[in-house]
């Protein structure tokens, strides 16, 4: 993941001449230590007067800004000092941030016996994490072992949940866009591992509700973004699979939703199903097709998908 490309103006629009002014001399001196990116969630130490560093976050979306907190006192208004020497940093050093990408991906492939070790280690040095860590296991599904209709509905209803926690009026979406894009690299990794049912049950809870939550977010562009992710990795773990998927409850529950949804999703959801008819007996859906067609005539996505079936 790239970081976000974000401006001197976005910067200064989020907090007084002074902070910017203070904010300019700690980037200048080299205040700000140890800067990581990952998740959209920029994030670092910052020397200031306290004996211990404050520690600095900051929300990003793909152009602008979207959140920040400081652990300093400071409440007079917009951002503090520490929050602009940090994204001073992002706009004129980027290359002094580091992107935790490469070592996710490299503890993906750890045994977890390791991976509860790297914890352990962790959580002794830093035991203010311990909280974070604790919410975050409960609260993550674990991988269904009954068959990806019941699988998809029980992940349904984890995602949902983290819906229901944040209010669209207080534009929560992004800390749930968070949430998401951790279970779509948690997907990829079933995946990896050769969980595949249990992969392409999440992403298409992923998917499924993304569409269902969409109408009542207020940031309607970045739910459509994700779902084109998903729908990506979903072809990607079928044409990939090294044993036979179980695939065909998945392709008439997303023909359903094909139907159903905003328009707006139609030609991923479409898009989705025709890769998948490339590698996999898709007479059924073909048949289903034609039955939804009758009722919705003037569906072009979908006759297109039709004549792609047929020509295969």
């Amino acid at each position: 993941m790239e970081l976000p490309q974000i401006t001197l103006e976005q910067i200064q629009e989020r907090c007084t001449e002074q902070s910017f002014t203070r904010g300019v001399d700690y980037f200048y001196a080299d205040a700000i230590s140890n800067p990581v990116f990952h998740d959209y969630t920029l994030s670092a130490t910052c020397e200031g007067t306290d004996i211990d560093p404050y520690r600095v976050t900051v929300e990003l979306m793909p152009t602008r800004i979207d959140a920040a907190h400081c652990s300093c006192l400071y409440d007079w208004g917009g951002d503090c000092k520490h929050i602009v020497a940090l994204l001073l940093t992002c706009f004129h050093n980027p290359e002094t941030i580091l992107s935790l990408e490469p070592l996710f991906a490299t503890l993906a492939s750890e045994p977890s016996s390791s991976l509860l070790r790297i914890i352990s280690e962790l959580l002794k040095h830093a035991p203010e994490l311990v909280p974070i860590v604790q919410e975050l296991s409960d609260g993550f599904p674990t991988s269904p072992s009954s068959g990806p209709l019941s699988s998809v509905m029980v992940y349904r209803e984890e995602i949902d949940r983290l819906f229901r926690q944040e209010s669209p009026e207080q534009d929560g979406l992004h800390h749930v866009l968070i949430q998401l894009e951790g279970l779509r690299r948690h997907a990829e990794s079933l995946a990896r591992s050769g969980e595949t049912e249990s992969a392409l049950s999440l992403l298409h809870a992923l998917i499924h509700q993304s569409i269902a939550r969409h109408s009542a977010t207020l940031r309607q562009n970045e739910l459509p973004l994700f779902v084109e992710k998903c729908t990506k990795v979903f072809t990607e773990v079928v044409v990939n699979a090294q044993e036979p998927v179980a695939i065909h409850e998945h392709c008439q529950m997303l023909l359903q939703l094909s139907f159903d949804a905003d328009l707006l999703f139609t030609p991923l959801l479409t898009g989705l199903l025709e890769q998948i008819c490339l590698t996999e007996d898709t007479v059924d859906l073909q048949i289903a097709i034609e039955q939804y067609l009758y009722e919705n005539p003037d569906r072009l996505a979908h006759v297109q998908l039709l004549l792609a079936i047929r020509s295969n």
